[in-house]
This record gives C-alpha cells, structure tokens and sequence, in this order.
C-alpha cells in the first residue's frame, strides 16, 4: 500500500511541476492529496506538505516522506496479531482455532459464485421470486458437485485449484464425425476426444474412473 501511495505522490508532484500544468486552488489540492492517503494507518505512516511556489503555473508543490518509526509500530503492534471471541467453553485452543480457519474456507469456497467465468450467481434474466431460487439452486449445487470433484482429484494425488480443474476440464472436447457414404441408412457416426496435453490427460483418466 506504501509503494502504491508513494508512486501516486510522485505522479502528482510531476503533474505540478509541469510547464502546462493547469492552476490549482489549495482546497482542491488538499482534496486530492487526502484521496490518495485513503486506506488504513495510510495517513499516518505517509506525511506531504503542501507548499506555495509561485514560479509554477499550477501555484504549489508538495513533498512527502514515510514516518519510519510510525510505520514500525504499526507493524509492530498492529499487524500479525488476532483476538478470537468463541461462547464454546469446552473446546480446546486448537479446536478454537481449527473452525476459525474452517469459516475462512467455507467463505473462499462461497467466492467462488462470484467468479465471473465458472458457478456465477450473476448475471440472473429471471425477474420472479421461484425462478431466481432455482437459478441460485442450481448454482449452489454445480458448486457442490464441482468442489466434491475436486476432492477427488486432490485424493487421486492432483493438487490443483478448483479454478485450474474447471479450466483444464473445459478444454477437453469431443468431436463428431458424419460419414455419408452414398448408401441407404443412416451415415455412420464417429466420436473421438481432441488431443489433449499431459494435465487433461491425468484429469480425464481421474474422472472417468469417478464416473465409472
């Protein structure tokens, strides 16, 4: 956060010392300055004046520095540290901490009906009560049957993110092949699998022996 705040500050400090740069009121400036110190303990860690300088057409330049000592306490005493409130009196520290980190994946694995491009909740067409609960339905159980596929590619030794499994998964295809031969009948039908690298390979052998 540092590092991106520092280079905003430089950009702009540029953008003042421009011969064309456009003339600013301070308010203004002190608006923009104030925007780009947003986020936590920001304003404290990173310190900018604002000067006059009347030799430049915008009318100010500005300069900031890191307050290294404030940064060190924050680091210090702020970061890498959380309290965990539980009404479970018979559990032990460990258990306490196992279902804390437990709700971390329970919610990662709800982000995921939020990833545009595999088990998206949005965009919903439906407009009534019944059909936007069967679209979250079926939503809701593609993420079940996607996530129960993952564990089983985990167990058959593939560690890989439901995100890589759905993307290899969708680039193994079928093709079908329509023989007319000129004779009566139906024309003979072929199905064969595309090529596919070494990863599908492993995963289709995985899934076919789920499926079987």
């Amino acid at each position: 956060d540092i590092n991106k705040k520092t280079l905003a500050l430089a950009d702009l400090k540029e953008k003042l010392a421009l011969p064309k740069a456009k003339k600013r009121k301070r308010d203004q400036l002190e608006r923009q300055v104030t925007r780009l110190l947003s986020g936590q303990f920001i304003k404290e860690v990173i310190r900018v004046t604002i000067h006059e300088n009347q030799g430049r057409k915008s009318g100010f330049e500005i300069d900031y520095q890191i307050d290294e000592k404030k940064k060190e306490r924050i680091i210090e005493d702020i970061f890498g540290k959380k309290v965990l409130f539980t009404n479970r009196r018979g559990w032990s520290d460990a258990e306490i901490i196992e279902a804390y980190h437990g709700q971390g994946r329970i919610e990662k694995l709800f982000r995921h009906l939020k990833n545009p491009y595999y088990l998206a909740v949005r965009p919903q067409f439906h407009w009534t009560d019944q059909k936007i609960k069967v679209h979250t339905f079926i939503c809701l159980l593609g993420l079940l049957l996607a996530e129960g596929l993952r564990k089983r590619i985990f167990e058959a030794g593939m560690k890989m993110s439901l995100e890589e499994i759905l993307f290899h998964l969708g680039n193994i295809r079928e093709s079908t092949t329509i023989f007319f031969t000129g004779k009566r009948g139906r024309p003979r039908v072929a199905l064969q699998l595309e090529e596919m690298d070494e990863t599908e390979k492993k995963l289709f052998d995985v899934v076919e022996k789920i499926t079987v």
